[in-house]
C-alpha cells in the first residue's frame, strides 16, 4: 500500500516531446539527481487522477504486472525501471492508437522495498488515431466442393486490402455477446490477420514477401483451396493503412458466409 510521502523532498518537472500511433517520448527533470524514482505510463481509463493514492497504487500494480509477464521479482522489475537523474526523450512503445494515457512518476526507495517517496507527477496525453476510409467491398464467393472462388471489387481502387475466410464455428466462439472474448468483428479481423503475419514471418519470409502474398489493391480473383467439407466459413474484406511494421485497419469489414460441399472423390 501507498505510504505517507515526502519523506524526500523531490518533485518532477514532466513532459511529453512527442507522440504517434502506437508510442509516446516522454522527458522527466527531477529536482534532486541523486535519488531514485520511476516512471510508468498506464491507460487513464484505469485511473482516478483525482485520488493520488489511488494513481500510486494503480501504478505499483501495473509494475507488478509486468514483473509477472517479464518472469521478473517486483524487486527485479523495480531494480530495472528505477532511475536517477534527467530522463531524455525515451520512448514508450506498444500502445494502442487513439487511446488516453497517463505517464506517472514517483520517486521510491530501494532500501525500503521500494515504498513511495514522493507524492506522483502526472502527466496527460494521447495517441493519434487514424482516419478512416469510405471504401466499400463487394465479394462474390463461388464455392465449388471445398474450394471457393472470390471476386473482391474494392469501391476505393487504391486501398490495400486482406480478404480471409475462416469456419463460422470459431469466428462465433470469438465474437458471441456470451462468449469469452466478446471481440467486435473488427478487433477479430485485424487479430487474426496479425496471427497470419506472425505465422508467415516465422516461417521466414520477409516482410515485403508476407506484403506481397496477403494484401492487394482493385478488383482481384482469389482462390482459397482444401477446405473442410460440409462446413460453414465467414469471409472478411478490409482496407488497411501499412505503415512500416505497423498496419491499421482504416475501413468497415464486409463480411459474408458459404458452406462447402463434399471433395472430389479419388480414384
Amino acid at each position: 500500500d501507498p505510504v505517507e510521502p515526502q519523506t524526500v523532498l523531490q518533485s518532477f518537472e514532466v513532459s511529453v516531446d512527442a507522440t504517434t500511433r502506437t508510442s509516446v517520448t516522454y522527458s522527466v527533470t527531477p529536482a534532486l539527481t541523486d535519488k531514485e524514482y520511476v516512471a510508468v505510463v498506464m491507460a487513464a481509463a484505469d485511473v482516478n487522477l483525482a485520488d493520488e493514492d489511488a494513481v500510486l497504487a494503480q501504478a505499483v500494480a501495473q509494475i507488478k504486472d509486468d514483473a509477472a509477464h517479464s518472469g521478473q521479482t517486483f524487486d527485479e522489475r523495480m531494480q530495472k525501471i528505477a532511475v536517477k537523474g534527467a530522463i531524455a526523450k525515451k520512448e514508450a512503445t506498444g500502445l494502442a492508437l487513439d487511446t488516453d494515457y497517463i505517464l506517472v512518476v514517483f520517486g521510491v526507495d530501494p532500501a525500503n522495498a521500494w515504498e513511495n517517496t514522493t507524492f506522483p507527477a502526472v502527466k496527460e496525453f494521447s495517441t493519434l488515431g487514424v482516419d478512416m476510409l469510405d471504401c466499400s467491398f463487394d465479394v462474390t464467393a463461388d464455392v465449388y466442393m471445398n474450394s471457393v472462388n472470390f471476386d473482391v471489387v474494392p469501391s476505393d481502387k487504391n486501398v490495400q486490402w486482406h480478404l480471409l475466410a475462416v469456419m463460422k464455428s470459431m469466428y462465433d466462439s470469438y465474437t458471441s455477446p456470451d462468449g469469452d472474448y466478446k471481440w467486435t468483428k473488427a478487433a477479430f479481423y485485424q487479430a487474426y490477420t496479425e496471427n497470419e503475419i506472425q505465422q508467415y514471418a516465422s516461417s521466414g519470409m520477409t516482410e515485403q514477401e508476407i506484403l506481397d502474398a496477403m494484401f492487394f489493391k482493385g478488383d482481384q480473383s482469389l482462390k482459397a483451396k482444401g477446405l473442410n467439407t460440409q462446413t460453414e466459413y465467414i469471409y472478411l474484406v478490409g482496407g488497411f493503412e501499412i505503415d512500416g511494421s505497423n498496419m491499421y485497419l482504416v475501413t468497415d469489414v464486409a463480411e459474408g458466409t458459404f458452406v462447402t460441399e463434399d471433395a472430389a472423390m479419388s480414384d
